[in-house]
């Protein structure tokens, strides 16, 4: 709070938390400019997975992997999870679901081309957590299931360049999962107009 008397402006990701910010740094609002954030814009290269198609959720920051494993483990999809260990630490993990840690930015970046579906399912209503996931998810073109909160309402067009759904909610969650899984088409339109967005 102290250094704030020399900066001009804050650059925030999430247009929530310019209001957030603005009491707890006890500054104007209008100090704060909201810049979506960037990634570059990486080609595609790889072709979802027909063969052996599968669901990926990544990351490690406030997400609600207990609520995933719930659903997909009632519909038996299979999903991959890429995640730190305390991120998944206490939730029963069904057999149809892997959890892997340790892998490569590369590595991160070809399973998310070849997943069938991505979701990011954050427990989080304070700050934003997920965005990274989702821009890399929506540039890479694959349909993405997010939670709706700050870090996510920001980025995506409900239903258009993604499917939002209500925090902690398992029937969102099923009806957007269970209607992206078996409509090729609709993932396809999600995906290219998630990427022409990014």
């Amino acid at each position: 709070v102290l250094a704030n008397g020399g900066i001009d402006a804050h650059i925030v990701h999430s247009l929530a938390e310019i209001d957030r910010y603005a009491r707890w740094l006890r500054v104007p609002r209008d100090h704060f400019d909201f810049v979506p954030l960037q990634h570059p814009t990486e080609p595609v290269l790889l072709e979802e997975d027909e063969q052996a198609p599968f669901l990926l959720a990544m990351g490690s920051a406030r997400r609600d992997y207990g609520l995933l494993c719930r659903v997909v483990g009632e519909l038996g999809i299979p999903t991959t999870i890429v995640a730190a260990a305390h991120a998944v630490e206490g939730i029963a993990v069904p057999p149809n679901v892997t959890v892997v840690r340790g892998l490569t930015q590369d590595q991160c970046d070809e399973l998310t081309q070849r997943a069938r579906l991505c979701v990011v399912p954050v427990l989080n209503n304070e700050t934003a957590s997920g965005q990274v996931t989702l821009i890399t998810s929506m540039m890479y073109g694959r349909a993405t299931i997010v939670t709706r909160c700050i870090g996510s309402e920001d980025y995506v067009e409900d239903r258009v360049d993604g499917w939002l759904i209500a925090p902690q909610s398992e029937d969102d969650m099923r009806n957007a999962i269970i209607t992206l899984w078996g409509d090729a088409s609709r993932r396809r339109a999600m995906g290219a107009a998630a990427r022409h967005r990014v």
